[in-house]
């Protein structure tokens, strides 16, 4: 490998030491253990600032991204791409990077020209709706993704559909000291270890290598340490097992197998895997995107809903309040959580979608029935289906998407279920024919609004049916 390898220049991208990170302490032992044994492969670090004014870094580390702000990160690539890196080794762990859930990290993936091998230091069971949209754009941009064990890989397949050949299986390293990895490093030591059942623990102490115990249980842990100190042959049969496998995994092992990872992903980006200098459209050049200002919303809503209309910068109370401005307010507090804003803030917004004919002065957009329409139950029930009501029924399929991972009370979903919107919805055969039209007006040649599309698909007459009015 030393020899035949073209990957001439590799960047790490995550913390380094001398932050007090486990992941620091990873990179920076991963780096050397490939610096060591290729010489010929020039190694750098991007490191990620936790703190004002960063840390006393090594000459490794190149550049540092301030953790909270969208635009180092993006500064970070172009310091990448014009440094003619040839692979870029991320480490990733959601709680290092910035943004809601670390998301910033993405900003940076996007603008990349080479290769990225991910290593996921945590692979979620249970992803909530956020993690699980940035996991699965991470594995997206990444050539190739390394996890340290087999559950890894098959948490990948099963809840994040990773396509299993761009997974690699490489173990954690064994440090020459006592910096990272507890149970690698007393593993890998020869040692009889004692440990609880968490995922990574029971794959590696398995067939007589350890001993586990369960959670919580200290009474256990006293029991299995006292008996391997009174059983002597158990004990050194269980510590050679350990060391045997633990050869493995020292660093020098690790390193050539990150590198035989970085080879593949060079190959497989040389054939066009990763789109370069692709057109970007405006929701990814985040840099180039005004920062967001609520105060006029917040200005126009009261506990009712959002004002209809306003002179200037003060709201027309005169003219109350239609329901299609609300469903739209309604779902722009949903958009805004996913965006790291404070969801029980603003999902105050409209306390509920309100549609009311002002004494018959501006009628134009509002329902017939001139009733107040509470948020999702009844938005749909009360509507024409007028080419004014198409947010309202958005509204319910975005309530759908979002709402238990925003929060929105859950009886609002219980009760759209067994709402009449979804009879009258389909009753009505003019819908149809304005819901094609309408979706193919707001977007053009790229399918139906989400939202839209969530409502449509738990009805007989699929999206498909729609298209054809």
């Amino acid at each position: 490998m030393n020899s035949a390898s073209k990957v001439r220049k590799i960047a790490f991208v995550s913390d380094h030491l001398p932050r007090k990170c486990g992941i620091a302490t990873f990179t920076s032992d991963l780096l050397a253990a490939v610096a060591s044994a290729h010489p010929q492969s020039q190694c750098l670090a991007v490191s990620v600032n936790d703190i004002p004014g960063g840390y006393e870094y090594p000459e490794v580390v190149r550049f540092e991204i301030e953790e909270q702000d969208l635009s180092s990160y993006v500064r970070a690539a172009d310091f990448l791409n014009i440094s003619n890196v040839d692979i870029v080794c991320l480490q990733h762990e959601f709680a290092i990077f910035g943004g809601p859930v670390g998301g910033h990290i993405l900003a940076l993936l996007r603008e990349l020209r080479m290769p990225v091998v991910t290593t996921l230091h945590t692979v979620l069971r249970e992803p909530k709706a956020d993690q699980r949209r940035v996991m699965k754009e991470l594995i997206t941009l990444s050539t190739r993704l390394v996890v340290m064990a087999e559950r890894g890989r098959q948490m990948l397949e099963q809840i994040y559909q990773a396509p299993p050949a761009k997974i690699d299986l490489i173990p954690h390293g064994i440090p020459a000291q006592i910096t990272s990895g507890t149970l690698a490093y007393a593993f890998g030591a020869g040692k009889a270890v004692v440990s609880t059942p968490y995922w990574h623990a029971a794959e590696l102490l398995a067939e007589e290598r350890g001993v586990l115990v369960p959670f919580g249980d200290a009474a256990a842990i006293t029991r299995e340490v006292t008996a391997l100190l009174r059983d002597d042959t158990r004990r050194h049969a269980i510590r050679k097992n350990a060391y045997r496998i633990g050869r493995e995994m020292i660093w020098s092992n690790v390193a050539q197998m990150y590198m035989r990872s970085f080879e593949c992903s060079r190959l497989e980006g040389a054939v066009g895997t990763r789109r370069f200098l692709a057109t970007k459209t405006l929701d990814q050049k985040a840099r180039e995107l005004a920062p967001m200002k609520l105060s006029h919303l917040s200005r126009m809503t009261d506990s009712t809903g959002v004002f209809q209309h306003a002179v200037f910068s003060v709201p027309n109370f005169s003219e109350g309040y239609c329901t299609d401005d609300n469903a739209r307010a309604f779902i722009l507090a949903a958009l805004l959580g996913e965006l790291g804003e404070d969801p029980v803030k603003h999902r105050r917004l409209p306390g509920r979608v309100s549609a009311r004919r002002s004494g018959g002065t501006n009628t134009r957009n509002a329902p017939s029935t001139g009733q107040l329409v509470e948020v999702g139950a009844r938005a749909a029930a009360a509507v024409d289906f007028i080419a004014a009501n198409g947010p309202e029924v958005a509204l319910l399929g975005h309530l759908q998407l979002r709402q238990p991972a925003q929060g929105f009370e859950p009886p609002l979903v219980h009760r759209l279920e067994r709402s009449r919107a979804r009879t009258l919805f389909f009753r009505d055969r003019r819908l149809p024919r304005w819901l094609a039209r309408r979706s193919r007006q707001r977007q053009p040649g790229s399918g139906i609004d989400p939202g839209l599309l969530a409502f449509v698909g738990g009805n007989a007459i699929s999206a498909k049916h729609i298209g054809q009015f």
